[in-house]
């Protein structure tokens, strides 16, 4: 590429061509210019992803925080949909799975290579483990279950970028609005109270209370009045546990 720039400098071609290399470099670096894999939440993620469950559990709460920072992460969606069916963590997810592995192929050049076959075959995975979970005869492939499936990926799909908005619009207000324990209280019955330790996750905390890190997201929704993002832990901070 450097040789073709000491011979073409004709008209508008130069400046074009610089525009198209600035073009291709966002797809594979964020604003501050670091490839995704030379990101340290995503190292810190790929040496911990062969580990015991717990250690597969913080792997996906980097890989996540490597996505929510950076526009476009297609390895960390990869590893994510693949980790979202590692029983090591606790239930599979097939639908999250489903998800990141859509999120991947949308950023690799060529779906018929044999990543996109591989990946594709993932996907074929996690709706079979999906629809073993329905009702009637789980592996018809073909008529309503199926249609009924893609369907429900769908409107998955549509409520999780509508809670995404939903989200935004919360964090990006001003206002604080007090948590009132009573209130609280009055709403979650039968919740508990853990104080958070040096050195917890929400994935830990699950593990602990339920015995199934990838609960996580339960204590997650039920203290989202003090919990922005998943990361947003402090030692000493309360948490109500559903």
């Amino acid at each position: 590429m450097t040789r073709q720039f000491r011979f073409i400098r004709i008209g508008g071609v130069l400046p074009c061509l610089g525009m198209l290399i600035v073009l291709a470099s966002c797809n594979k670096e964020d604003a501050t210019g670091i490839p995704e894999d030379e990101d340290s939440a995503f190292k810190s993620a790929m040496t911990l992803k062969n580990g015991d469950g717990d250690k597969k559990a913080r792997s996906l709460e980097d890989f996540l925080k490597v996505i929510e920072r950076r526009e476009v992460a297609p390895k960390s969606h990869l590893q994510v949909g693949l980790l979202y069916l590692d029983r090591d963590i606790g239930d599979p997810d097939p639908i999250s799975a489903i998800y990141h592995f859509k999120k991947y192929l949308e950023y690799i050049p060529e779906l018929d290579s044999e990543q996109g076959r591989r990946v594709r075959g993932q996907i074929d995975r996690a709706e079979r483990l999906f629809m073993a979970r329905l009702p009637g005869d789980p592996y018809q492939t073909n008529g309503d279950n199926a249609m009924q499936l893609e369907e429900l990926i769908k409107r998955l799909q549509d409520e999780n970028e509508q809670l995404r908005l939903k989200l935004n619009q919360v964090t990006n207000r001003t206002e604080e609005f007090p948590l009132e324990d009573n209130q609280q209280t009055a709403t979650l019955p039968h919740s508990r109270v853990y104080k958070v330790t040096t050195g917890d996750t929400l994935f830990k905390i699950a593990s602990k209370v339920y015995g199934d890190p990838a609960r996580w997201r339960e204590i997650f929704e039920a203290n989202r009045q003090v919990l922005k993002r998943e990361n947003d832990l402090q030692p000493g901070q309360e948490l109500l546990i559903p």
